[in-house]
């Protein structure tokens, strides 16, 4: 599952925490590693790759540089939610456990 959310990310969707995670820490990361002038031009950066497909474009190339195959890593990158969860294989029971309360 934090795979298929991981896919949605970056392809410029998907869960907006885990957007702003992404965004906010990659950012100082590319100011610290100097590839940015500040943490918010690094977050910037990286939403824009996020939103025009650069960085799925980037994942695919390193699960190909892994050793991956070409058409996995094509179908799990292009291909609709049910090809991403055949591919990824699914849990026969699923069973979701709710938090009795917040935070």
């Amino acid at each position: 599952l934090e795979v298929l959310e991981a896919l949605q990310c970056l392809e410029g969707g998907g869960p907006p925490d885990l957007r702003h995670l992404v965004t906010a820490l990659g950012g100082v990361l590319l100011w610290q590693c100097g590839m940015a002038a500040g943490a918010e031009q690094g977050r910037e950066r990286l939403a824009r790759a996020l939103d025009d497909g650069s960085a799925l474009g980037t994942f695919e190339a390193m699960l190909g540089a892994q050793g991956v195959p070409p058409d996995t890593a094509r179908g799990l990158c292009a291909g609709t939610p049910a090809q991403r969860r055949q591919l990824l294989g699914e849990a026969k029971v699923c069973e979701e456990l709710p938090a009795l309360q917040e935070g």
